[in-house]
């Protein structure tokens, strides 16, 4: 835009002395710019499209009136010079003004959605003067009404300041913990380790009770709470690592009262997280001059499309792909889709959906082409059977549907197994998106863009050549999917071992009081048994793993007994429990009971208790 104004203002009257050959021109090139801003659509707002387009046409108008001036024409119409220039006085107003009432129908829009975002932000509320007991049944209502079974009830201490910043924009990872620190332990609960970690002070200095001015209380997934670094010998003491808000870090921040530092770079936590914010004390901490914050630039480039023609360009492809991936600490997991969705992916990234089993999400896999078979005419075929099942062959096969692969590198903290689907086939999980992420105006929620590490299309009906020296090559690519499934997998028990941590630690600050523990945890075990992922949680259920694998072709049935408060486990099988496993499980912190009857039926009840499974 910047050249058409330099030709139209210093070049066009540089052109003839004669005014109706540089009215020519002017006309030509106003042809031009009426064609361009109406295929282009340059700027990013619609409305302004259309005010340039009109503005456009009003160039033209302008120079073909000059053209009827300069050669006669306008006599021959018999329109007078008063007559003309009235018209384009008025046609110009009209432009100018309707660029002025879509300038200022913009400016009240985004005033009345910026006074919208602060009413629904979170305010604080004075505490100043609340006794342990009345916080208690604050927090009682707050965990009862707006806290999920899956989450846990935390707490942040910061200054006024902070905490004013953190309700408009969101809570900042910092640099020290490499996350964004919490704690189980509400006001009157607080340790000096507590205040050390929201303090940036050592543990055995003294300190006032509040040392800091306000608390916020948030909800937060339990399985992503991770021991904070440094006060790993704390299980109260917690932290949302960077590594999972870099993963989930959103392209619109437009539901947050302040931009500014989500464009700046900044990992935070989106302020919906936080449920109430409460002021203890009136005093001067000044913690927020002290801290450093982690950011992540969303990275620019192009990615990498390639048609791959034989196996030797596939592995070569592969290759530099995974030491990407392995450069960032990622994994390389794939999304296989059709070719007509691909420009849309690449520009926004991986739309978050709801047609998958369980919570929806986004579909990965970490099988990838050398797995399903590259080169062989059952490629396309492995790909449905195990990620979709033979009974929608007829959906897949031939459509074209499957002919791109995309690379795309995830956080190994983010991903989940599918239930009831391949061992292979896991989720960027649907409540991934709500906790940790935003969607855009659409209300759609998507993965980052730049993380897609390349993109590789596959043609069916042409499948890569093969040759015998890179057979090798292509068993060792399946070896390397399949570390990565491990991984994924230790991931997964890692995950549940958060959960728990993080569910004992809740019941000792809390006691009767940490509602919904069981809920939750029977959850946990539901999705984990119908997937057939059963590990090692807890030592006390090490030795029961591979008793229940052993039973679990011959029948399981699982059951909710909701009047009883417990998860009730019915392995159908032929002979008893082991005497080892009895004594395990009658050891263990967790309340067990045993039955059997004449049809030598084994029924494990595992009742609420400190330690759930």
């Amino acid at each position: 835009d910047m050249y058409r104004r330099i030709i139209f203002i210093g070049i066009l009257p540089l052109i003839s002395p004669r005014p109706a050959i540089r009215s020519s021109f002017g006309c030509v090139l106003a042809i031009l710019s009426v064609a361009y801003f109406r295929e282009e659509q340059p700027y990013r707002v619609d409305f302004t499209n259309v005010i340039a387009h009109m503005a456009q046409f009003s160039i033209l108008i302008t120079f073909y009136s000059a053209l009827s001036i300069a050669s006669g024409a306008v006599v021959n119409f018999g329109l007078e010079g008063y007559r003309l220039g009235v018209f384009l006085i008025i046609l110009n107003l009209v432009v100018l003004i309707l660029s002025f009432w879509f300038a200022w129908s913009r400016f009240r829009k985004q005033h009345d959605e910026q006074i919208f975002k602060e009413f629904k932000a979170k305010h604080s509320e004075d505490a100043t003067n609340f006794t342990e007991l009345e916080f208690k049944n604050v927090f009682e209502s707050i965990w009862l009404h707006s806290v999920p079974t899956s989450h846990a009830l935390v707490f942040h201490y910061s200054a006024s300041e902070n905490a004013k910043t953190a309700r408009k924009s969101g809570l900042p990872a910092e640099s020290r913990f490499n996350g964004v620190p919490f704690t189980l332990r509400h006001p009157h609960a607080v340790t000096k380790n507590d205040h050390a970690a929201f303090n940036n002070f050592d543990v055995n200095d003294s300190v006032q009770k509040f040392p800091n001015e306000e608390v916020l209380v948030l909800s937060l997934p339990r399985e992503f709470l991770e021991p904070l670094t440094g006060f790993e010998d704390d299980p109260s003491i917690c932290m949302v690592p960077a590594s999972i808000l870099s993963a989930m870090r959103p392209s619109s921040f437009r539901d947050v009262v302040d931009e500014k530092p989500w464009k700046d770079g900044i990992l935070m936590l989106p302020p919906h997280c936080i449920l109430r914010s409460f002021v203890l004390t009136n005093g001067g901490n000044k913690r927020g001059s002290k801290l450093s914050y982690m950011t992540d630039m969303p990275k620019k480039g192009d990615i990498e499309v390639m048609k791959v023609f034989s196996a030797v360009d596939y592995l070569e492809f592969m290759h530099r792909i995974r030491q990407k991936a392995y450069k960032e600490d990622l994994v390389p997991l794939y999304h296989y889709t059709s070719l007509s969705v691909l420009p849309l992916i690449l520009k926004n990234g991986l739309r978050m959906g709801s047609q998958l089993k369980g919570d929806g999400g986004v579909y990965v896999t970490t099988q990838g082409p050398a797995s399903y078979g590259i080169g062989s005419d059952r490629y396309e075929l492995n790909i449905i059977k195990d990620c979709f099942g033979v009974d929608r062959l007829y959906e897949y096969e031939n459509q074209g549907k499957l002919d791109v692969v995309i690379v795309y590198g995830c956080n190994p903290n983010m991903i989940h197994p599918v239930v009831g689907e391949s061992k292979y086939s896991h989720t960027i999980e649907n409540s991934n998106f709500l906790a940790f992420s935003m969607p855009n105006k659409e209300q759609n929620y998507f993965l980052r863009s730049d993380r897609i590490l390349g993109v590789f299309q596959v043609d069916r009906f042409r499948q890569p050549i093969v040759t015998d020296g890179a057979l090798v090559e292509l068993d060792i690519e399946k070896s390397r999917d399949i570390t990565v499934a491990d991984r994924l997998h230790e991931m997964d028990s890692k995950r549940m071992t958060n959960a728990f941590r993080i569910e004992r630690s809740v019941e000792s600050i809390w006691g009767s009081f940490a509602r919904g523990s069981l809920h939750a945890n029977q959850d946990l075990l539901k999705k984990r048994v119908s997937s057939s992922i059963l590990t090692d949680i807890t030592p006390p259920l090490q030795s029961i793993t591979s008793t229940v694998k052993s039973f679990r072709d011959r029948g399981q049935q699982i059951r909710d007994t909701e009047g009883g408060g417990h998860i009730e486990m019915d392995l159908m099988f032929s002979g008893g429990i082991d005497q080892a496993t009895r004594e395990v499980l009658n050891n263990s912190t967790m309340k067990s009971s045993f039955r059997s009857d004449d049809s030598s039926k084994d029924s494990i009840v595992l009742n609420s208790a400190s330690e759930t499974f």
